[in-house]
């Protein structure tokens, strides 16, 4: 048990830094409910089925289900889904940040957090949205649209007053 919750502190942490959420938020408990649960010792893995919510400190994700990928010990991969499933947090200067998406993945190694169907970034008043959004936290680089989007790339940019 302890070594699966070692798992769900090491998915938060990623989240909030996926998220630039404020460092605050990574000493905070991790907080996850979900309808049910289904453990798979086997793959490795953790599925949060129903209403599922994730919180710590000021970071949310809520989804209709979660699965977390445990690779040797160490935290592998995430996927949530939802119609959308979505997450909430803030940066360290108060702005808030959100991205939501039908399926969101982290992995873990590759540093790459993706959003798939009809994905949704905002950061204060900016946004950009795609159906394939990727995000390389170890590179700083974001892709969004491409051979596997279905359409163009929207940016909405509000210049600083």
């Amino acid at each position: 048990m302890s070594r699966r919750f070692r798992c769900l502190q090491a998915l938060l942490l990623t989240l909030s830094l996926a998220t630039t959420a404020a460092s605050a938020a990574q000493g905070e408990p991790v907080k996850i409910s979900a309808d049910t649960l289904e453990l798979d010792q086997k793959q490795q893995s953790t599925t949060y089925s129903g209403n599922v919510l994730l919180t710590q400190g000021e970071m949310r994700l809520t989804a209709d289900s979660l699965t977390v990928f445990v690779k040797d010990g160490k935290l592998g991969r995430i996927e949530a889904h939802g119609n959308p499933a979505r997450f909430d947090s803030r940066l360290k200067d108060g702005t808030p940040v959100s991205g939501e998406a039908a399926e969101i993945r982290f992995d873990s190694a590759a540093g790459l957090l993706t959003l798939i169907g009809d994905g949704r970034l905002t950061q204060g008043q900016n946004r950009i949205e795609n159906d394939h959004i990727e995000y390389d936290l170890n590179r700083g680089n974001l892709k969004a649209g491409g051979k596997k989007a279905k359409k163009r790339v929207e940016v909405i940019f509000q210049p600083s007053q």
